[in-house]
C-alpha cells in the first residue's frame, strides 16, 4: 500500500508541474496577441492671465522714481488632453521585454490634411494608479516663450486624436506590439479674445474597431485584486496541492488503521 501511495504522489506532482507549465505558456501566448481598446479622451483649453508689473526708473531732472514702462496683463494658453485610463497591468514577456500601455496624440486644423504627432518616443505612458493620463500643450505665442508648442492661429479650430499602444520600444525607438487605431477627433477653438474657454465632452466614440471584443478579451487587463493571470494561476495551483496533500494524508491514515477482527 505504501508503494501505491508513493506512486500516486509522484503522479500527482508530475501532473501539477505539467499543468502549471501549460497554464503559464497559454497565458504568455494570449498576452502576445492583446490589442488595446480605442481610448476615450477629452480636450480642454484654458487661458491663464499673468500680470506683468511696471518697470521703474529715475527721472534725471528730479531724481524721483518714475514708471518707464506701464504694467500690463499677458496670457499663457494651455491645451489639456485628458485620456481615460484603460485597465492594464504592465508585465514582462517571455523575452524579458517590459510590456506597457502607451498613448499617441496628433492634431491638425480641419482644413489641413497633414497631422502633427507627439514627438516623444517612447510615447506617452499610461499613468499608473490613476483614472486619467493627462498631458499638456502650450502655445508658442505664450508670455513664457517656448521654442516648441502649438502654433495655431487665433480664431482657428484644431482637431485632436488619440490612439493606444500595447507593447514595447526597442533601443532604437521602434515599437513592437498592437495598436488600437485612432479615436474620433475632439476639437478646440483658439480664442480670438481671452474671455472664453472651451471644454469639449470628455467622451468620444471610436472611429474604427479593429477588434470587436478587444476590451473583453484583453488578457492582461483582467485582474483580480490587482493580480495578473500568472499570479492567479500560481495561487490556484497552491490551493490544489494543499487539498491533494490533505486527501493523500487522510487516505494513508485510513489504509493504516487496524481492522477489527
Amino acid at each position: 500500500m505504501v508503494n501505491v501511495n508513493k506512486a500516486f504522489s509522484i503522479c500527482i506532482i508530475a501532473i501539477l508541474a505539467i499543468s502549471s507549465l501549460i497554464i503559464i505558456k497559454s497565458v504568455s501566448a494570449q498576452v502576445d496577441v492583446t490589442t488595446p481598446s480605442t481610448p476615450n479622451f477629452g480636450v480642454r483649453y484654458e487661458i491663464f492671465p499673468i500680470y506683468v508689473p511696471p518697470v521703474y526708473g529715475v527721472d534725471a531732472s528730479t531724481g524721483k522714481a518714475m514708471i518707464t514702462k506701464e504694467g500690463y496683463t499677458a496670457f499663457d494658453e494651455t491645451v489639456f488632453v485628458e485620456i481615460v485610463n484603460q485597465p492594464f497591468v504592465s508585465y514582462k514577456d517571455s523575452n524579458g521585454n517590459n510590456i506597457q500601455l502607451f498613448y499617441n496624440i496628433r492634431w491638425k486644423e480641419p482644413s489641413n490634411n497633414s497631422w502633427i504627432y507627439l514627438d516623444e518616443k517612447p510615447q506617452l505612458t499610461q499613468t499608473p494608479n490613476s483614472e486619467q493620463t493627462i498631458t499638456t500643450f502650450d502655445f508658442i505665442g505664450n508670455y513664457h516663450r517656448i521654442s516648441e508648442g502649438l502654433d495655431i492661429p487665433i480664431g482657428s479650430e484644431t482637431d485632436f486624436q488619440v490612439e493606444a499602444y500595447i507593447g514595447y520600444y526597442t533601443t532604437d525607438n521602434v515599437f513592437t506590439g498592437k495598436i488600437s487605431g485612432w479615436i474620433d477627433p475632439q476639437s478646440i477653438m483658439h480664442a480670438a479674445n481671452y474671455s472664453t474657454t472651451t471644454n469639449p465632452n470628455a467622451s468620444s466614440t471610436p472611429s474604427q474597431n479593429p477588434t470587436t471584443e478587444s476590451h473583453q478579451q484583453n488578457i492582461q487587463s483582467v485582474s483580480l485584486f490587482d493580480l495578473n493571470w500568472e499570479q492567479i494561476a500560481i495561487i490556484l495551483l497552491s490551493f490544489t496541492v494543499a487539498i491533494l496533500a490533505v486527501v493523500l494524508m487522510l487516505s494513508r491514515r485510513k489504509s493504516t488503521k487496524p481492522s477489527n477482527a
